[in-house]
């Protein structure tokens, strides 16, 4: 009985142990590339554009990426300490927030707004406009729950 027990307890341990690693936030995002190159490794199609876009509530632009066929603005921050700062931020803004998208040598801009979806990890925050499993699951595998 007595050996049972103890290997019911052992059981319990390992099952914890398992949910636990499997409930762990992925490793930060260092940049854009290292964004990229886990994405890739997550199976997602990405294409780097040379469209770029500003969030109204964030101090950096945000470059256009493709993911499997969706839109994602990244918006890179020299510092962590920053980007942690905006984040905090944009998690407690109210409403929508809207971004002005162009292209990087020329002063197009347009207004997106829509079911908006935001990550942090590390000097990283991501912005997805929309609701495709197929861009959601590979940004929450590499940048963890979103924050907004």
């Amino acid at each position: 009985m007595r050996r049972s027990g103890l290997r019911a307890a052992a059981v319990a341990v390992v099952l914890v142990m398992i949910a636990g690693a499997a409930c762990q936030a992925p490793e930060p995002v260092a940049d854009l590339d290292d964004l990229v190159d886990r994405l890739e490794a997550e199976g997602a199609a990405v294409e780097i554009t040379d469209r770029a876009g500003r969030n109204l509530h964030l101090s950096v632009p945000g470059r256009r990426l493709i993911v499997n066929g969706g839109n994602v603005l990244v918006f890179e921050y020299e510092e962590l300490d920053r980007a942690e700062t905006e984040a905090d931020a944009l998690n407690e803004s109210p409403g929508l927030v809207f971004f002005e998208e162009g292209e990087i040598e020329q002063g197009v801009s347009e207004v997106v707004s829509g079911d908006q979806t935001f990550f942090h990890s590390g000097r990283v925050i991501l912005l997805y406009v929309g609701e495709s499993d197929a861009v959601l699951s590979p940004l929450r595998a590499v940048a963890g729950r979103p924050i907004r």
